[in-house]
């Protein structure tokens, strides 16, 4: 797939999340905090590990877009709704500072997960002895094939964690 195929590919799951991001708070009012913040990290798992599956039938980009959108959905209600209940019990000086903070674990810890996942994936499957251009993609896909599920199942316990976060109302 070229940059501007992928990209294209991308685009409706980013325009998803920032739809989404507004309208958060009514859905926890509609729904509750707890419901909705678990609903995130749920969506976002479910859709790493239908992606995981994806790869077995050969599907193309658009046959994935649905599920790159629900990701992106369950992503940013996940962000959302955490940071709420981060901040939430902080005066109102010290906001901006634990936003921060939360911002760049995210960061940090998107980071470190990424390394793991790819690097274990990459040790049971052998990139590191690939010699072809043919060899590294195959081998990509193979890290992909692991890398994924266990992504996924990371997710998902962070839904069951998200669900254990008292909440406002709940």
């Amino acid at each position: 797939m070229s940059p501007f195929q992928t990209a294209l590919t991308l685009l409706p799951g980013a325009m998803a999340g920032m739809l989404t991001a507004s309208r958060v708070p009514a859905l926890v009012r509609s729904f509750g905090e707890r419901r909705v913040r678990t609903l995130g990290p749920a969506m976002a798992g479910i859709s790493l590990a239908l992606l995981a599956g994806a790869q077995s039938r050969h599907w193309g980009p658009w046959q994935l877009t649905p599920m790159l959108i629900t990701m992106a959905i369950g992503g940013t209600i996940s962000v959302v709704t955490l940071t709420a209940a981060a901040t939430r019990s902080l005066p109102r000086s010290q906001a901006g500072l634990a936003s921060g903070l939360i911002s760049t674990s995210g960061q940090a810890g998107g980071s470190l997960g990424l390394a793991l996942l790819t690097g274990v994936a990459g040790a049971v499957t052998g990139t590191a002895t690939a010699s072809t251009a043919m060899a590294r993609s195959a081998a990509i896909t193979s890290q992909l094939v692991i890398a994924l599920p266990i992504g996924a199942g990371l997710v998902l316990l962070g839904a069951l964690c998200a669900f254990r976060i008292p909440g406002r109302s709940d």
